[in-house]
Formats: C-alpha cells, structure tokens, sequence
C-alpha cells in the first residue's frame, strides 16, 4: 500500500533531471524577451532613437510597449490551450519558440516606435504560451512527491532569463558604437528559443498526453525511464502511476471538453474560480509593476540612469537566488501556507517603500534613498522565493489533465488581463500620484492573505489524479494508488468499472488525505 513516505520517497532519477532542463529552456527564452523591457527603458539610446526623449507622450507610449505585450499575452494563452491539446505539449512548445525567436528580430529591427509595439504584441503572444505550455508539461512528467521542487527549475530558468536581460543591458549602457545598443541586446532574445527548437526532437512528450491520445506503449515506457528508482527494482511506483492514469484517462473519456465543463459541476467551478483568483493575486501583489518599471522607481528616488540599470541587474540576480531557494522549500510546506507567507511580505515591503517613496519628496535624505531601494530587492526576495513559481505549480495541481490546458489558459490570461490594468497605467499613475499607486497593491494582498489561508486547498504531494477528492469529487478518481502499489496488476480485473474503486479509498488513503491537506506545516 502507498503511504505517505512512499509519495515523497525520490522517483526521480539523472534522466528525468536531463528532460526537466530540456523543457526549462522554453522558460529561459521567454525570460529574457519578456524581461528585456525592463532593461530597454533604461537605455538611453531607446529612448532616443525612438523620440521619446522628446514625445510629449512617452509615459503613454511606455505604458502602450507594455499593455500590448500583455493584449498578446491573452490572446497566447488561448492557443496554447488549443495548441497543447491539439499537438501535444512538445509541438507546442516548439511553436512558442518559433514565435519567440522571430518577435525578438523583429523588436531589434525595429525603427519606429510603431513598430516596436507590434513586436512586443507578437514576442507576448509567443510568451504566455510558453508560460502555459511549459508548467503543464512538467507537471505531466514529473512524480508527485518532488513536484514542486521539479516544476520550479523553470522558474528558476526564467528568472535566470531575466538576470540574463538586465546585466546583459547593463553592460550596453555603456556601448557607444554606431549601432543603437538596444539593437544587440534585444536581437540575443533569438539564441535560446533557436536552441531549444533544435534540441526539441530529444525531449519527451507528456505521458498523460500520450495516453490521452491512445499511445500508451509509448507512454507506459516512458514513466517507468522517468520515475526509475534504484530501490524499486520492478518499478512498482511507474507501474502504478500507469495503471492510474490509463483508468483515468477511462473515465475522463466521457467529460465535456469545452469552457462550458469548466463550469458543469460546483467542484469544477471552483478550480475556475481558483485559477482566475490565483494568479490575479500574484499580479496585485505588485510583482509586474516593481520589475517592469523598475528604473522608473529608482529614478523616483532620485538615483542616474546608470544606477537605475545597476540595481535593477542587481534585482533580478538576487530574484534568481531566492527563486533557487523556493525550489528547495516549497515541497516542505503546504501550498497555501507558502503562499500567504510570501503576500504578506510582499506586502510589508510594499508598505515600508511607499512610506521611502511619499518621505523622499519632501526629504531625501541618502538613508531614506537606501532604504527604498532595499525594500525594493526585499520584495523581490519574498516574491521570488515563495510566490514566483507557486503560481505555475498550483494551477497544474488543481485541474483534470482534460483541462489542464484550458485551466492555465485561464489562469495566464487572467494574469495578462491584470497586467494589462496595473502595468499601462503604471507610468502614468507614478508621473501623477507618486507613493499612492502602491496602496491598492498593498489593500488588496492583505484581502488575498485572508482569502487564501481560508479557501485553498493543500495539493502538496497528491498524484495528479486525486487532487479530485479534495474538492468533493471523489467520484472523478478512477482509482487510488494506495489501493494498487504493491498489488499485481495483471491480477485486477480489467472490466471492473473506473471509478468503482474511489468509493471505497482505504482508511489508510484517508488519513494521507486528511494529514495532508488539514496539517500542520
């Protein structure tokens, strides 16, 4: 019988570490080309190739380059809900890249601010279907003990992305050759997304998919190379899983598909309702804002355009390093603790940096200057370190491979939409009322620290195809691996209705369930 211990023991191995860094790649080449605004608005040759040195509107167009970005986002989402369910999450993921690779020429190229705005629609499209395809693959390929720590190595890549933008910007800043350094530091945008495109062929599809399609030699083969564990010489664990997800998949066969059985059953309705709520929570926490407008705020507090390119390099590398850390931790504790402990803080040094923000206008002393621009990195720690990756990691556990896709879709396009609101007036609203625009942010995520530690369920360590009870619908899990691992497989009778099993789980499963979700840390 599987216990808890069990769950968490490693089913992973060399291999699957290999395909999980494969498959990050995608999230490093979407880390830099979205990050990269960030960097640009600090060159000055940007902004003086592009006129908005002198544009009587340059807060607005500023706003424009992001707002369009995230209107591509939307839009991305959308196809990658369609696209990975279509052709699978590799083709996808291919075609992301591809999208990628051509926005960043096009962006380098680009010699009129017009211009420069469809690309960055173009390089958001290609984006947020990176950012729905890629924690949907990994969640599908990797064992459920180790999950969060696996899936947030994408994370952690794409932070790397956005280390890679800033100190790759930092160092233009000081470029003065013929070519506007905005040109060269946008054109490397193309490297990643062209590597992955070649190396994709050696990645692996996603089992859930495979089996989903009917494929299930391919995919049976395929669990049992990914989840080998030296201890588990007849790989009892993979065998399990597959049984699992096959019966599932069996039962799954007769779902609505379409949006409209996202919302079918009270259950289903409130993994929407959780995805939509998820990631609007992260977007209000003001992570958008600080990054993407970073300069803007240094130069708020008075430091040179050089200073604002510094820190904001320095941001993201000590970002990476708290997003390597919630790798580490954040399959030792349950997902809605570590996620309120990360709003809260964030949310502290919200409060404390408009309190340096409203003082250094009237007296700015060097000390209030400092300690802006701490509080500033201290946000990037909190964020970084327990709310970056979650986002990705809960929307996966929440929903039903049949709509998994559909799920990050709408969870990623209500990121996008939030974005759109908080990011396009941000240059306006900082120009206009200063200190202020960070109170909504800090209302709203001591709203969502509440909401949080009240309504979301614990997914910590639950196989895919169980999180389902959780939510009251134990009659959507096909069967339990506590009722499997260490039986024979081949001696369960095949015609026994899918399903059957969930309405009689083991006082053992039971007590993993309840440990699980209602314990403690």
């Amino acid at each position: 019988m599987t216990t808890a211990t069990e769950v968490r023991r490693r089913h992973f191995n060399s291999y699957t570490l290999l395909v999980v860094f494969a498959i990050s790649l995608t999230s490093l080449g979407y880390g830099y080309t979205g990050a990269v605004i960030g960097t640009i608005s600090g060159q000055p040759s940007f902004f003086k190739y592009m006129g908005l040195d002198t544009a009587p509107n340059a807060t607005q167009l500023l706003g424009a380059i992001n707002a369009m970005y995230y209107v591509g986002g939307v839009l991305g989402t959308f196809y990658a809900g369609y696209a990975a369910d279509r052709w699978g999450r590799r083709n996808a993921s291919v075609q992301a890249q591809i999208i990628l690779a051509i926005s960043s020429a096009l962006q380098a190229g680009s010699v009129h601010i017009a211009m420069f705005i469809v690309s960055r629609f173009i390089c958001g499209f290609g984006g947020y279907t990176v950012l729905c395809v890629t924690p949907m693959w990994l969640a599908e390929l990797v064992p459920p003990g180790q999950r969060g720590m696996l899936m947030e190595i994408a994370t952690v890549l794409m932070i790397l992305g956005y280390f890679t933008a800033s100190w790759v910007g930092y160092g233009f800043f000081f470029y003065s050759g013929s070519i506007p350094a905005f040109r060269p530091i946008l054109a490397f945008g193309c490297i990643v997304p062209i590597i992955f495109v070649c190396i994709s062929y050696w990645t692996v599809e996603s089992p859930r998919w495979l089996i989903s399609r009917g494929r299930h030699e391919e995919a049976h083969n395929l669990l049992k190379s990914l989840h080998k564990n030296p201890h588990d010489l007849h790989d009892s664990f993979a065998e399990a899983e597959y049984y699992q997800i096959r019966r599932q998949a069996e039962l799954d066969s007769a779902l609505d598909l379409s949006y409209k059985g996202m919302f079918a059953t009270r259950p289903m309705t409130k993994r929407t309702v959780m995805a939509i709520i998820w990631p609007f929570m992260t977007a209000t926490s003001g992570i958008l804002v600080i990054f993407n407008y970073g300069p803007l705020l240094y130069e708020s507090l008075g430091y040179s355009a050089e200073k604002q390119v510094l820190y904001q390099a320095g941001w993201t590398t000590l970002n990476w390093a708290a997003n390597i850390c919630g790798c580490l931790f954040v399959d030792l504790f349950q997902r809605p603790t570590y996620a309120a402990i990360g709003l809260f803080g964030c949310m502290a040094c919200l409060c404390v940096e408009a309190a340096m923000v409203a003082t250094s206008q009237t007296s700015p002393t060097q000390a209030i200057l400092e300690c802006g621009v701490a509080m500033i990195f201290l946000y990037g720690v909190a964020y970084g370190a327990f709310l970056d990756g979650l986002l990705f990691v809960y929307v996966g556990e929440i929903f039903p491979t049949p709509y998994r896709a559909k799920g990050y879709n709408i969870a990623l396009a209500t990121q996008a939409l939030s974005n759109i609101a908080w990011t396009g007036a941000a240059p306006t609203a900082f120009a206009e009322i200063g200190w202020r625009y960070y109170l909504p942010f800090i209302i709203l995520s001591a709203i969502n620290v509440v909401i949080i530690c009240i309504w979301f369920p614990n997914t910590r360590h639950l196989a895919l195809e169980e999180v389902a009870a959780i939510f009251g619908d134990g009659d959507r899990v096909a069967v339990y691996q506590s009722q499997i691992q260490g039986t024979n497989l081949v001696n369960i009778e095949s015609d026994q209705p899918a399903g059957s099993k969930a309405n009689s789980v083991s006082a053992e499963h039971k007590d993993y369930v309840t440990t699980e979700v209602e314990g403690p840390v």
